[in-house]
């Protein structure tokens, strides 16, 4: 919803857009005629969210020091004070400037629009169309704001505030806040008279200051700290103020404060303004300032417009919550469909195995039975029957710990059939290419069994103790595996009457691949069944 900002001074309403661009929309009069064009204005555009400044002369602020209480009874405090003070009008407020400490009271600042009828004529069509309003402000307060946002500023302070030629809104400021502020109006035929109108504000800064030292809020030795905020086409008429004040300038510290100067950087807005009014319209929008005047009466309509907007916020959350959560109920679901298509057919998987198992059982013969429970006997009996590899490369460590001059390169245990480790056994060496037995063409499943040892000597030269260590170890195999036939493929040194010694010295050319010096095999047969 767009913003507007509502000024109302003593003789014009003037209407400005939001602030991030600046601009008058419309100027309104107060008399019959004005408000039948404001209210005609309104009927022409659609709902706005509004901001209501005000600059009347019947305005006043007080600070008074009251007992320290706690929260509810120093509301209930208050608003009696309020009541006492400012009981003619709706447009009221009290703030809480200083908490005091033990024993100390605490400051508060009470503040009051005395005429309210000129503004409720002007808020009634607003209201008679339930355009959200924000908040009912005045210039001196929001002075007052800005000043606690800058980041230094005199503990005393005189700002001359001017929105139109001829009226000037005169604020004094401590570092307890607002103390005295009013509204001055010149002489309108002085507007065109830069002169007179210079004469006119050095009286009243006269005034100012003597009033001042009356209530003993400024020493009369003290040289008064002015700001003066004015448009730009009004600065250059702004220098011959010393001259105006005469004898009495020395008494007065005078700052020209504009937009284009220190004013928006002390505010720290993102945008310098052309107009000093438009840095306080920014901070009214943006500095989310707390509202001072309108009652709950004339907020209910934006309190229902934000409660929406929140509600909003909170739906578009909750959508997006479901989203999320039916994102998740989807992938999990279908995860969960996966699994179950799996389990099905795993299911119809078990189904046709248990079909097929009962078709085998029906259609087994009588003697079946039997001749499961023979297999089952041989196979016990093969289980009982078939070697060890670990104990029988146990029993060789142990040998080999005995003959420190032998050194293992290289153990093979394989699986071969019945009929290729006789063959081998007879001729005395390995087989070539090792077989598989096919347990269809055997008669007993049981596959037998070879170990190859491959090893070497220490010292090569010692021909007659390499063969006696090579002896031994045979002799030592035999004697602790049972059942096992021991063939020894290659000596040390070949015995045979045709080998010659040197051809065993020379066939090492190559000192990367050493080969074998002796080579042991192992033969177990496989194991006989036994029938009962």
């Amino acid at each position: 919803m767009k913003t507007l900002i509502l000024l109302l001074t003593q003789d014009r309403l003037a209407v400005y857009a939001e602030p991030a661009a600046p601009s008058l929309l419309a100027e309104f009069g107060l008399d019959d005629a004005g408000q039948q064009a404001w209210a005609a204005w309104l009927a022409a555009r659609g709902p706005y969210r509004c901001f209501v400044l005000t600059d009347l002369v019947e305005e006043d602020v007080l600070q008074e020091e009251i007992p320290r209480l706690g929260g509810r009874d120093r509301q209930a405090l208050l608003q009696r004070r309020l009541a006492q003070q400012f009981r003619a009008t709706a447009y009221r407020q009290a703030r809480l400037l200083r908490r005091g400490r033990r024993g100390e009271p605490d400051r508060v600042q009470l503040a009051a629009l005395l005429n309210g009828e000129l503004l409720e004529r002007v808020m009634a069509p607003l209201l008679a169309r339930q355009w959200p309003v924000v908040g009912v402000y005045s210039l001196a307060l929001l002075t007052q704001a800005l000043l606690e946002r800058m980041p230094q500023h005199p503990p005393q302070v005189l700002v001359m505030s001017s929105l139109r030629p001829g009226q000037w809104r005169q604020s004094f400021f401590t570092h307890e806040g607002l103390r005295f502020s009013r509204l001055a109006i010149f002489n309108a035929s002085h507007a065109s008279q830069p002169d007179e109108q210079l004469h006119d504000l050095a009286s009243e800064l006269h005034r100012a200051r003597q009033y001042l030292s009356t209530l003993r809020l400024v020493g009369r030795d003290v040289r008064l700290p002015v700001w003066l905020l004015v448009d730009g086409h009004q600065l250059a008429a702004m220098g011959g103020l010393p001259a105006a004040l005469g004898e009495e300038a020395g008494a007065f510290d005078l700052q020209l404060q504009t937009p284009q100067g220190e004013l928006a950087q002390r505010l720290r807005l993102p945008v310098h303004s052309e107009h000093w009014l438009e840095s306080l319209l920014r901070l009214l929008v943006s500095g989310k300032l707390a509202n001072q005047y309108a009652p709950a009466a004339v907020q209910k309509y934006d309190w229902l417009y934000r409660l929406g907007r929140h509600l909003y916020q909170w739906a578009v959350v909750l959508v997006l919550l479901a989203a999320g959560l039916a994102a998740i109920s989807w992938w999990q679901a279908t995860q969960l469909q996966q699994q179950l298509g799996l389990a099905e057919q795993r299911w119809l998987h078990l189904q046709r195995e248990e079909r097929e198992y009962s078709q085998r059982l029906h259609g087994a013969a009588a003697s079946a039975p039997l001749r499961l429970q023979t297999m089952a006997r041989f196979t016990e009996q093969h289980l009982q029957a078939a070697p060890d590899p670990e104990r029988t490369l146990q029993a060789v460590s142990l040998v080999l710990l005995g003959l420190p001059g032998l050194t293992l390169d290289e153990v093979q245990w394989q699986t071969l059939a019945p009929a290729v480790l006789a063959d081998a056994a007879a001729n005395g060496a390995a087989p070539a290419e090792p077989q598989v037995a096919d347990p269809q063409a055997q008669p007993n499943p049981w596959l037998a069994q070879q170990l190859t040892l491959r090893g070497r000597v220490a010292d090569r030269q010692a021909h007659r103790q390499s063969l006696q260590q090579v002896r031994a170890l045979q002799e030592a195999l035999q004697h602790d595996l049972a059942g096992v036939q021991i063939s020894v493929v290659q000596w040390p040194l070949d015995i045979r009457s045709k080998a010659s010694i040197q051809p065993q010295l020379n066939q090492v050319a190559d000192s990367r691949a050493i080969p074998a010096d002796f080579v042991l095999q192992l033969n177990w047969p496989a194991p006989e069944l036994t029938h009962e």
